[in-house]
């Protein structure tokens, strides 16, 4: 566990998955390390993980669209393509 062995000063959950509360209060409160909460503008915060993150941040959609990989993308094993809702 990186909490443990102190490989880490802050951590960023990127997630609004309330079965997280457990293991963030747990980071936080045996190991004291900030835990922060990163997700999408247009998603509420998890009522189980607001009260437990250190800070809470959002990105904008454009954010996500620059980080994403091309439409298709071509290596040795042939071209893959992501699913047009992405």
């Amino acid at each position: 566990m990186d909490a443990f062995d102190d490989l880490f000063d802050v951590a960023v959950v990127v997630s609004n998955d309330s079965d997280l509360a457990e293991p963030i209060r747990m980071v936080r409160q045996r190991f004291g390390k900030a835990v922060g909460l990163l997700g999408h503008r247009s998603v509420r915060v998890s009522g189980k993980l607001k009260p437990l993150a250190s800070f809470i941040r959002s990105f904008p959609t454009s954010a996500l669209l620059k980080a994403q990989f091309p439409q298709q993308i071509t290596d040795g094993n042939g071209t893959f393509s992501k699913p047009n809702q992405w």
